[in-house]
C-alpha cells in the first residue's frame, strides 16, 4: 500500500520483464471479441501481463465484462494491476467498481497470481457502512434513492464488496500464492507432459 507499494509492484515488473521479454502488446481473440492488453511479457514457464485501473475497469474505449475478464485470467499466469482507488472516495465509478468485483472472481476461479497496488490497504479499499461517492456519475440530477454524485449501494454489490475484499485477504495468502503463479503453472504442465521412451 502507498507509494511502497506502488514502487514495488514496479520492481516485480521489472524483474519479470528482465526474466523475459521483450514488453510487447499482445491482442487476445476469442470468438468476436479482441482484448488489447499493452504491456505482456513471455518468461520461462508462462506469460505475464500489467495493466492500470483505469485502463482494465473503467475504459469507455474497451469496456470489459465476465467474458473479457475470464479470457484475460486464462491467458496469464501473473498480472499486474497498477493504481486501485479507495472506492468509497469518489476514486472510480460505480461501474469500475463491479468490474473490478467481476476481475477479481475471474483471477481466484483462475488460480492467477495478480499483483496489485494501492495508495491504501486492502481494509481502506472499501468500507460497506458508506455509500459510494462517484464524481463522474451520468445522472447529474440525482434521483429517489440518491443524489448525483452519491451512490446507494444495493444489497448484492455489497455482499460481492465484501467477498472481494475476503479474496484479496486470500489472495494474498501463502496458501493462494502457493497454488498460483509462473512456477506452479510450469510445474503443473511438466507433470501433465509424459515422456513414452
Amino acid at each position: 500500500a502507498g507509494e511502497d507499494g506502488a514502487k514495488m509492484l514496479g520492481e516485480l515488473w521489472a524483474k519479470a520483464a528482465k526474466k523475459g521479454g521483450p514488453v510487447e502488446s499482445l491482442t487476445l481473440t476469442e470468438a468476436s471479441r479482441k482484448i488489447l492488453v499493452d504491456a505482456t511479457v513471455e518468461i520461462k514457464g508462462g506469460r505475464v501481463c500489467k495493466f492500470d485501473f483505469k485502463d482494465l475497469c473503467e475504459s469507455s474505449k474497451m469496456p470489459l465484462g465476465n467474458s473479457e475478464f475470464a479470457m484475460i485470467a486464462n491467458s496469464f499466469d501473473e498480472i499486474f494491476v497498477d493504481n486501485i482507488p479507495n472506492f468509497n472516495k469518489g476514486g472510480s465509478t460505480i461501474d469500475g467498481l463491479r468490474r473490478f468485483v467481476l476481475f477479481v472472481d475471474a483471477c481466484y476461479d483462475a488460480k492467477v497470481r495478480v499483483y496489485f497496488s494501492s495508495k491504501h490497504t486492502i481494509q481502506e479499499l472499501w468500507d460497506n457502512k458508506e455509500e459510494i461517492y462517484d464524481p463522474r456519475s451520468l445522472n447529474k440530477h440525482g434521483d429517489l434513492l440518491g443524489g448525483a454524485s452519491v451512490v446507494p449501494v444495493d444489497t448484492f454489490t455489497r455482499f460481492s464488496l465484501d467477498r472481494t475484499i475476503s479474496r484479496l485477504y486470500e489472495m494474498s495468502s501463502d496458501e493462494y500464492i502457493g497454488i498460483s503463479g509462473v512456477e506452479v503453472k510450469e510445474a503443473e504442465r511438466n507433470k501433465k507432459t509424459k515422456i513414452i521412451l
